[in-house]
C-alpha cells in the first residue's frame, strides 16, 4: 500500500496530463507488483472522480482511459474490493503459480493435505522404495532391461497389442465391473466412446450458451467448481460454519474428523506425553493433535481473473470467477514456482494465442489410470527405475504431447516443437511419433 501511495503522489499529475491529450493509461505489474499496480489505479480512479471539474471532465467521461493488468497477482484484497475492480483490474493466473494460491485457508488447507501425505502415501511407499534401492544396491546395482518380451510369455500372448487389451479389462475389473461387462466394454468401447461424445456434444449445444472466443467456446463453471461460502467472516460463530470435507490427493477419501466435541476431548486426553517427540526407527513425527479450528479471513485475487490452464498438453485461458476451486488450493506440483516467472507467462500468453490460432486439434490424452504398460514398448512403467511402488509408477508415467498416448520415461526423451498443434516449443514426445515425422 505504501508504494502504491509514493507511486500515485509522484505519478498522477503526470499521468492525468497524458490521459487529457488522447492517451490512454495502462498499468501493468508481475507479482507484487501487481497488487502494487491495482491499488495505484484505485487511487486515480478515486483522484479523478473527487475532482469533478472541467479539466476532469474528459477524462472520466472515457471508461476505457484505465486499465490494469497483473500477472501472478496475490490474493491481497477481500471480496467486496475484489468485485469493485473487475471494471478496470485483469489478473491472469498460470497453470500451477503457487504465489495467487496463498491465502490463510488454503496454506491451513495445504498442511492437512501433507499431514495425509505422510500417514499415507510415505508410509505406505518409502518402505517398499527403501528396500528395493537396498536390493538394487546388494546386486552391484544392475542394469535394468525393459520387460515387455518376458510379460509377453509369463501372460500367453504373442503381441503386445494384445497385453495391453488385457492390462486395460484387468483395470476396469479393479474399478467394479464384473468380467462379463468388462468383456462387452472391451468390445464396444470404441463405439461407446464415439456415442457419448456425440450426445455430450449435442447435450451442451442446446443446453448451455457458451461464448465463442477466437474459435474457443468458453461456458460458465458449474457450482461444484466454486468455493462454498464457509469461513467468509473471522466473526462469525465457528460452531456455525458448516463443516466440508477438506481436499485430499488422489480421489482418496478424507482423514477422519471428529464432529463432537467430547469425542475430540477424549482423544485428545488419550493422547499421551510422549507423541511430539520424533520416532527414532522411523524419522517422522507421531500422529498430529488435530486442535480446534478458527475461521480465517479470506482473501481473493483483484478484478477479472483469466486462468490459464493444460487442456490436453497445451495452454489454454478462460475466465474464472473469484471463488474458483482450482485457485483456492495450493498444487503440490513441480512447476508450483517456475510458473511465477514473468518468462513463463510470456511464453504461456504465446502458446495460447498459437493453439487457438491452430487448425489441428490437440489429441486426446490417455489418463494416467487407464493403462498399465506403455504405449511404446509394452512395458511397465516402472521397467527403468529401482522401486516398483505405485508412487513410483505415478512418477514414470508421461503423456506424448503429439499423439496423448501414455509412455514411459525412457521412450518419451525426444523434445521437438510441434507447430501443427501450435506449440512452438520443444516439448517431450514418443519415440513412436519421433521416428514416424
Amino acid at each position: 500500500a505504501g508504494a502504491a501511495v509514493n507511486l500515485f503522489r509522484e505519478t498522477a499529475d503526470s499521468l492525468i496530463h497524458l490521459a487529457r491529450n488522447g492517451y490512454k493509461i495502462r498499468i501493468v505489474g508481475h507479482s507484487l507488483g501487481g497488487a502494487v499496480a491495482m491499488l495505484l489505479g484505485v487511487l486515480m480512479l478515486k483522484h479523478i472522480d473527487k475532482n469533478s471539474s472541467e479539466s476532469f471532465k474528459s477524462v472520466s467521461e472515457d471508461d476505457d482511459f484505465l486499465r490494469v493488468y497483473g500477472y501472478g497477482t496475490p490474493s491481497c484484497v477481500d471480496a467486496s474490493l475484489a468485485d469493485s475492480t473487475r471494471s478496470f483490474v485483469t489478473n491472469v493466473v498460470l497453470h500451477d503459480d503457487v504465489v495467487p494460491r496463498l491465502t490463510p485457508t488454503s496454506i491451513r488447507g495445504l498442511l492437512k493435505h501433507l499431514l495425509y501425505i505422510r500417514e499415507t502415501w510415505v508410509k505406505t511407499h518409502l518402505s517398499d522404495d527403501l528396500h528395493a534401492i537396498t536390493e538394487r544396491a546388494y546386486h552391484v546395482w544392475p542394469t535394468r532391461l525393459r520387460g515387455s518380451f518376458t510379460l509377453l510369455k509369463q501372460k500367453g500372448f504373442d503381441s503386445a497389442k494384445k497385453l495391453k487389451k488385457s492390462c486395460k479389462k484387468r483395470l476396469r475389473e479393479q474399478k467394479g465391473l464384473s468380467s462379463a461387462a468388462a468383456a462387452a466394454t472391451s468390445d464396444n468401447l470404441n463405439d461407446k466412446c464415439d456415442n457419448e461424445r456425440d450426445e455430450n456434444s449435442a447435450e451442451v449445444s442446446d443446453t448451455a450458451q457458451g461464448v465463442n472466443v477466437e474459435g474457443d467456446l468458453f461456458f460458465d463453471p458449474a457450482d461444484p467448481l466454486n468455493e462454498s461460502d464457509d469461513e467468509s467472516s473471522v466473526n462469525e460463530d465457528p460452531s456455525k460454519l458448516e463443516r466440508v470435507h477438506e481436499w485430499v490427493p488422489f480421489d482418496e477419501p478424507p482423514m477422519d474428523t471428529m464432529s463432537d466435541a467430547s469425542e475430540k476431548e477424549q482423544s485428545t486426553n488419550s493422547l499421551d506425553q510422549n507423541d511430539d517427540k520424533v520416532d527414532s526407527d522411523s524419522g517422522i513425527f507421531e500422529q498430529p493433535q488435530i486442535l480446534e479450528e478458527m475461521p480465517l479471513p479470506r482473501m481473493f485475487i483483484p478484478g477479472k481473473i483469466v486462468h490459464i490452464y493444460t487442456h490436453r498438453g497445451g495452454y489454454k485461458a478462460a475466465y474464472v470467477p473469484r471463488k474458483f476451486r482450482k485457485l483456492r488450493r495450493i498444487s503440490l506440483a513441480g512447476n508450483m514456482l517456475s510458473d511465477h516467472m514473468a518468462n513463463a507467462y510470456y511464453a504461456s500468453l504465446l502458446e495460447v494465442k498459437a493453439i487457438r490460432s491452430a487448425k489441428v486439434d490437440l489429441p486426446t490424452w490417455v489418463g494416467f489410470a487407464e493403462d498399465c504398460t506403455c504405449a511404446c514398448c509394452a512395458s511397465l512403467f516402472t521397467w527403468a527405475s529401482t522401486s516398483n511402488t505405485e508412487a513410483q509408477a505415478a512418477r514414470d508415467k508421461h503423456n506424448c504431447r503429439a499423439c496423448g498416448s501414455l509412455v514411459c520415461e525412457p521412450c518419451s526423451k525426444k523434445r521437438v516443437p510441434i507447430p501443427a498443434l501450435g506449440i512452438p516449443v520443444p516439448v517431450r514426445v514418443c519415440d513412436r511419433c519421433y521416428n514416424g515425422w
